[in-house]
């Protein structure tokens, strides 16, 4: 078809097929939706609507950046950014590594310093520690040292699970036992960044229940919002 031939919708039967699309959505759960002039979903399918037209005259995106159910890339950030649903970044892992050396000697663990699993993750201290140290058997009533640590690169590389023995990168701290071990619960909670379909995910429940009043779809953007390990 010759571009001169092309068929470009109006911003009235762009606002026409997104909200069929809300319908259908919702038709899909066995709900009734209102989207009615004035209604919330209305709003802000016009809003879409009418930015979808002007660039569909500019030529600029196609047929399928019409839906939220088919926009990809860039037509899919643009659904996202009228909505308020934004790309969750990559998490880093966290948790703690028990510490073992010396018995009794107190020694200061500084912020930064090291340790290396055996997958090759590094493992960050997150804040100077001073602890007591124990020997290398834990024993019933007897406190473990324990330090916080971090996954040094973001996303589910991080995770580890308990018990792995790790490598202090230095012996620097002389009293330090060159092994930790990963706490009771791991090394946890290293996501990575959204995806395009747990983004089109995210968008589609708002569009089906938007978050007001503290019903439970907003607080279940805020638990989102706050960390791309929480789904």
């Amino acid at each position: 078809m010759a571009l001169a031939d092309a068929i470009y919708p109006t911003p009235q039967e762009v606002l026409d097929q997104i909200l069929a699309d809300i319908r259908f959505s919702f038709e899909q759960d066995g709900i009734t939706v209102n989207l009615l002039p004035g209604s919330d979903h209305y709003k802000r399918s016009e809003t879409v609507a009418n930015r979808v037209a002007i660039a569909i005259y500019n030529n600029k995106i196609s047929t399928a950046g019409l839906s939220p159910r088919t926009a990809t890339g860039d037509d899919l950030i643009n659904w996202c950014d009228v909505f308020g649903v934004a790309i969750r970044p990559a998490v880093a892992a966290t948790g703690y590594l028990k510490c073992y050396g010396v018995p009794a000697t107190a020694v200061s663990i500084p912020g930064e310093f090291q340790a290396t699993a055996p997958s090759g993750v590094k493992l960050q201290v997150v804040d100077t520690t001073l602890l007591t140290l124990v020997g290398m058997v834990d024993v019933d009533g007897q406190d473990t040292p324990l330090v916080q640590v971090t996954a040094s690169t973001a996303g589910t590389a991080g995770n580890i699970d308990a018990g792995t023995v790790v490598q202090w990168d230095s012996a620097a701290i002389g009293a330090l036992r060159a092994t930790a071990v990963v706490d009771t619960g791991g090394i946890v909670d290293g996501a990575e960044a959204d995806d395009e379909e747990t983004l089109r995910a995210r968008l589609l429940r708002k569009l089906r229940s938007p978050g007001v009043g503290g019903n439970w779809s907003q607080v279940a953007e805020w638990a989102e919002e706050a960390s791309s390990a929480v789904e």
